[in-house]
């Protein structure tokens, strides 16, 4: 016989340090609250399958987008992400395999500096995406245009509470942000050099 909801609730309560109680929310919806980056699938090591499956299928209905995939030698190897357009009239994609990976590289020569396109597995590319941010040590973004991508990008490793260091072109001494980002610092460069000098004297991770 299934599991009560209720059963279940109890049964999840009783899991130290693996879920808050169930967010009834509008009293259609039923889902978990997880907290200490416990996922659901620890649920069947602690709680047992049945458990599990049934608080899987109530989360579901959460209608959740992203999911943690594998990103190949970066699921173990410790990597900063960089977030960029990828067309030549926004963004020179030079300017990313000569000036920025190098310098990246040479100042944290323990962490690879990685883009998308860096992620070759098979798969779907917005759960890689959202494991590469979820992952990074840190995330730098290059926002000195108003790219949709970058900006949705940006928007994800700050609900993830990710350390984010905007980098932007400038134009005259002035940077021209959106206004959901513009009370965060961008760093300013004017040129390739400039951009050198910016990673190595601003961009420090712990």
């Amino acid at each position: 016989m299934p599991l009560s909801l209720k059963q279940i609730q109890k049964s999840i309560e009783t899991i130290n340090g693996v879920t808050d109680a169930f967010d009834y929310g509008d009293g259609q919806h039923r889902s978990i609250t997880l907290k200490n980056g416990a996922k659901l699938r620890d649920l069947q090591r602690y709680a047992g399958a049945e458990v599990a499956g049934a608080a899987n299928a109530l989360d579901m209905l959460r209608n959740r987008y992203f999911s943690e995939v594998t990103i190949g030698k970066y699921d173990t190897e410790p990597f900063l992400f960089v977030i960029m357009p990828f067309k030549d009239s926004e963004f020179p994609q030079e300017t990313w395999a000569d000036v920025m990976r190098p310098a990246l590289e040479a100042k944290y020569p323990d962490l690879h500096a990685i883009i998308a396109d860096n992620i070759t597995d098979p798969g779907k590319i917005d759960n890689q995406l959202y494991t590469a941010i979820l992952k990074a040590k840190a995330i730098i973004a290059e926002v000195t245009v108003r790219n949709a991508n970058v900006y949705y990008e940006l928007g994800l490793a700050h609900a993830l509470d990710k350390p984010v260091f905007m980098l932007a072109k400038h134009e005259d001494g002035n940077i021209d942000l959106a206004f959901d980002i513009n009370q965060a610092r961008a760093e300013p460069y004017d040129d390739l050099d400039d951009l050198r000098r910016v990673i190595q004297e601003k961009i420090n991770i712990e």
